[in-house]
């Protein structure tokens, strides 16, 4: 049972910080001064509005 409990975890956890590496890595590159960076956030609403603050 712990060992199914870890296994989602670790899934619902990667899920939800793939978006915030990918904004992560276009606001890196929008501070060195790449200006054709999209940023890309819709699987939850607090991601989405970073990325909607970001553009």
């Amino acid at each position: 049972m712990i060992l199914l409990a870890t296994a989602l975890a670790v899934i619902i956890s990667k899920h939800i910080s793939k978006p915030i590496e990918k904004i992560n890595k276009s606001a890196k590159m929008l501070a060195n001064g790449t200006y054709e960076t999209e940023f890309h956030g819709k699987e939850f609403l607090e991601i989405k509005e970073l990325s909607d603050t970001l553009i």
